[in-house]
């Protein structure tokens, strides 16, 4: 699809454009980011390189595990042994299945520091925050301060954003997920999203988190409450979800977590993730 709005930090915060739109992605896709050095890379012609070279590639390959080398392979051809006017960036991004993004492991430098390992906090957001601030990156950083724990930081984000996103939208602000199996659905509920949220008077959420860890493992307890009715939970098979445009979430949760339960009246829950493996 075309950009329909100018690069970010060309135009002021009050006429910046935040509407989003969705789009279904499956398990298999790749998307491409990159910025426009590559479209503008010159050759020796004083020539760009421009979209329809770019999108010959895409057009032309028949591979996509070479598609990331081939895009960078022609615009190097291009451009020779001409310098560089501006910075190349290129992103692939893959989307794969739960249970193979949980199972993916990293290495860990030996002798860095270790950072906090035993630790909890709370943190409680009102009407006023809420309307007008995400707290995910100042929680993610206090996470983060666990130097080996940040080799997980996507997963924990996901997480944290969705325990946050099921606290605001069906505790606190009441929205059915019933509204969102359709295109036009999800149109709808993020616009009463973002009304109920303007008017919201009450209501609270409050995250819970307590960090155990080890120079080779750790332990993060989440519990989100908010301030909802909350619902009955009971014999609910979330897996069954997982077919409708909603509950994936929650479904994603469960596989990227040890334990996801929830608890008392169902206006709270509670994950537990872990990384590492036992010495």
């Amino acid at each position: 699809m075309s950009s329909r709005n100018l690069p970010l930090g060309v135009v002021p915060a009050s006429r910046f454009n935040s509407h989003a739109e969705l789009f279904d992605v499956h398990v298999g896709d790749r998307l491409y980011l990159w910025s426009d050095g590559i479209h503008e890379s010159e050759n020796d012609q004083a020539e760009m390189f421009g979209d329809e070279r770019l999108y010959d590639v895409f057009d032309k390959n028949s591979d996509p595990e070479c598609l990331f080398e081939e895009l960078n392979e022609s615009v190097n051809r291009f451009v020779g042994i001409n310098d560089q006017t501006d910075d190349v960036s290129l992103l692939e991004l893959g989307i794969v299945s739960p249970e193979n993004f949980k199972a993916i492991q990293f290495v860990h430098e030996e002798g860095s520091f270790e950072g906090p390992n035993d630790w909890s906090m709370s943190y409680e957001l009102f009407p006023d925050t809420l309307r007008a601030f995400n707290p995910m990156p100042l929680l993610l950083h206090v996470v983060m301060q666990v130097p080996k724990l940040r080799a997980y930081s996507g997963q924990v984000y996901m997480i944290l954003t969705e325990l946050f996103s099921n606290g605001l939208e069906h505790g606190v602000l009441q929205l059915s997920s019933d509204v969102k199996n359709s295109a036009e659905g999800f149109s709808h509920y993020y616009q009463l999203r973002e009304e109920r949220l303007q008017q919201l008077k009450e209501g609270n959420i409050r995250f819970d988190l307590h960090y155990k860890g080890t120079k080779n493992t750790g332990k993060l307890t989440i519990n989100v409450t908010d301030s909802g009715p909350g619902f009955d939970y009971k014999g609910l098979n979330i897996k069954k979800k997982n077919q409708k445009a909603s509950g994936r979430g929650v479904c994603l949760i469960e596989e990227l977590c040890d334990t996801f339960e929830y608890i008392g009246k169902g206006n709270q829950v509670r994950a537990v993730y872990s990384w590492g493996e036992s010495d």
